[in-house]
């Protein structure tokens, strides 16, 4: 398990809450796209993602917290079979320079929403 590599807060408004973080607590921004918005914080990165229907409510009960693996397939599987449900199967869900980052999300006992992440080689993976 490389570590905690993101959380990730939904917003009602993606402006509001760049400037907000960027402007009155003077995060850097490492990058905003269209919906999302990613700034580094120490060795976590901080993403603002932003809710369909701009629900602040909504959006702050949906933080979401990225644990990436070395071995992402063999860390689903193993979880998988120690009990975790996932919500879908790992997947990708970007391409970059040959590597997939695949994902899968969870919840936890309390019901805190949880990704599984990690990269691999092109077509590895599913």
């Amino acid at each position: 398990m490389t570590g905690l590599t993101t959380v990730i807060l939904r917003v009602g408004d993606l402006g509001r809450a760049v400037e907000f973080y960027r402007d009155v607590l003077g995060l850097g921004t490492a990058s905003v796209g269209p919906g999302i918005a990613f700034f580094a914080f120490g060795s976590v990165t901080l993403a603002l993602n932003r809710v369909d229907g701009g629900d602040p409510a909504a959006a702050a009960c949906a933080t979401e917290v990225v644990l990436e693996a070395d071995d992402p397939v063999g860390a689903f599987e193993r979880w998988r079979a120690a009990g975790v449900s996932f919500a879908a199967d790992l997947r990708p869900v970007l391409e970059s320079e040959g590597w997939r980052l695949l994902a899968a999300q969870f919840r936890d006992p309390d019901g805190h929403l949880l990704s599984l992440t990690g990269w691999v080689p092109g077509e590895a993976g599913h």
